[in-house]
């Protein structure tokens, strides 16, 4: 059970995260996904724009990278070079870059707060979990 004293109520948005001041949650633009790909209209390359939903957020991402092919069963790294393309029914890992700072933690420390939906066009193209908070990059 918890209180909180607020000013207003319209500070409080839509993926806003109430956290300890001595622990807070880290905010991010960049993140490792593992995806499993459902079924696109088009196959998903570096570069492709989604909508991205993550808890209740929702915000503008594109793929920065296509780090490796997964097993779709055990979700795996599979050796090799990175895929070129992420084809229908396939799974990989992925690095997000999200269009601003949200506050994220991976799946395996929130799995609410871990759990990633990708759209494009009102389809849903690819679901997953965030497995690495990475770095956020230069600003130019």
């Amino acid at each position: 059970h918890c209180e909180a004293v607020l000013p207003t109520l319209e500070i409080i948005a839509p993926g806003n995260v109430l956290c300890s001041p001595h622990a807070p949650s880290p905010l991010a633009r960049r993140i490792e996904v593992h995806v499993h790909i459902l079924s696109p209209s088009v196959p998903i390359i570096m570069g492709s724009p989604f909508e991205c939903y993550i808890h209740t957020a929702a915000c503008a991402a594109s793929i920065h990278k296509l780090v490796a092919r997964a097993e779709k069963a055990t979700g795996e790294r599979l050796e090799g070079r990175p895929p070129r393309r992420l084809l229908p029914h396939s799974a990989a890992y992925i690095q997000l870059d999200l269009e601003r700072e949200l506050p994220l933690e991976t799946y395996a420390d929130c799995r609410p707060m871990g759990r990633v939906v990708l759209r494009d066009g009102g389809e849903t193209v690819a679901v997953g979990i965030i497995t690495a908070i990475l770095p956020s990059p230069r600003r130019r």
